[in-house]
């Protein structure tokens, strides 16, 4: 029997190269008896980049591709108080609070951010749809278990907004698109753009799902080296039984490249063979752009020499952010706690 999982994402021109190759993966990943509609949210894409989603479309083998424009006024209507700062998202991942509105005549959709490649078939998930009373089943955010924000440091109930199923009957039933709206504009904090209006909007209505959903392998592998985690502590944190870093990488079904050193940014990026496996044979195959160069491993390697944890810290928010946005960043203001946190 034919499993049959709505799928949504939400990119601007910026992000069409990424969203592209996390599509290639998807669709190349996928089940022989799985169809997938994907809804892709747009805004400002133009045709050309439109042909490269198209090439992917196989309606035959249970791939459909929805391309839903929304106008390039769309937040700024809505959110006349907001523009763009240096945080870790933008204005466009705010389209996120009105997906109910904009998918009218979807019940439940899985959505999740075009900064990933998904290894495996997803219809699994829907072993872990929510239910009546659930506006979105997420896992774990990781940072939780790291963090330099003492807030949410062991903070297992915050989830990644990254990738949720979305109950968006029960969303737009009991209008939470405008309650996001709301706790939107009377939060000052624009460092994660959308993630904690949601934790605390859906805050009581959440089903945790596995963490193999959202491997934010980047991110903790970062961790691991300048943090000290150890792949024990990240089993307690989310459930798991991971043996190692490795075995968590293979069993992912989505990885999440969830931090400022991006595969198409920079050419050695933590993870980035992974990513450029699924782009040498996407539709943007051949397409990207000069990359920078991070360093990486020379950079986590200082979080194992005594007195150099910091250093390494340091190096690798200027690299990846910049003088500017690093100086000036939540990240670097609480930095220094990191050395109090033990593995």
């Amino acid at each position: 029997m034919e499993k049959h999982l709505n799928i949504a994402m939400i990119l601007d021109e910026g992000y069409v190269l990424p969203t592209v190759v996390s599509a290639y993966s998807l669709i190349k990943n996928k089940n022989a008896d799985s169809a997938y509609d994907i809804y892709l949210v747009m805004r400002n894409v133009s045709e050309e980049s439109k042909a490269y989603f198209r090439e992917m479309e196989d309606t035959q083998n249970g791939v459909s591709i929805r391309f839903v424009d929304v106008a390039d006024d769309y937040i700024t209507k809505k959110f006349p108080a907001i523009k763009d700062k240096s945080s870790s998202a933008n204005t466009t991942d705010l389209i996120k609070f009105f997906l109910p509105e904009i998918l009218a005549d979807v019940d439940k959709v899985f959505y999740y951010d075009g900064d990933t490649i998904v290894q495996r078939d997803l219809t699994d998930v829907l072993d872990h749809e929510p239910d009546d009373g659930t506006y979105a089943a997420a896992t774990r955010d990781t940072g939780g278990v790291y963090t330099t924000d003492v807030s949410l440091i062991g903070r297992r109930e915050y989830i990644n907004c990254g990738v949720m199923f979305l109950n968006l009957e029960l969303l737009r039933r009991d209008g939470v698109p405008q309650k996001l709206l709301e706790d939107r504009l009377n939060d000052p904090d624009t460092t994660h753009m959308d993630q904690n209006v949601h934790n605390r909007v859906f805050a009581g209505y959440i089903r945790y799902i596995p963490h193999t959903y959202n491997v934010m392998y980047p991110s903790l592998m970062r961790a691991h080296h300048l943090h000290h985690l150890t792949i024990r502590r990240l089993n307690d944190f989310v459930e798991a039984d991971y043996m190692d870093w490795q075995d968590m990488a293979s069993k992912a079904r989505i990885i999440h490249f969830a931090t400022h050193d991006k595969p198409w940014k920079f050419v050695d990026s933590i993870g980035v063979e992974m990513w450029e496996k699924y782009y040498r044979e996407s539709p943007v195959s051949g397409r990207l752009g000069t990359r920078k160069k991070l360093h990486s491993k020379q950079i986590l390697k200082l979080g194992h020499i005594p007195g150099m944890r910091l250093v390494g810290l340091i190096l690798w928010e200027l690299k990846t952010r910049g003088f500017k946005k690093t100086l000036f960043s939540k990240d670097f203001m609480l930095m220094k706690r990191n050395l109090k946190i033990k593995a």
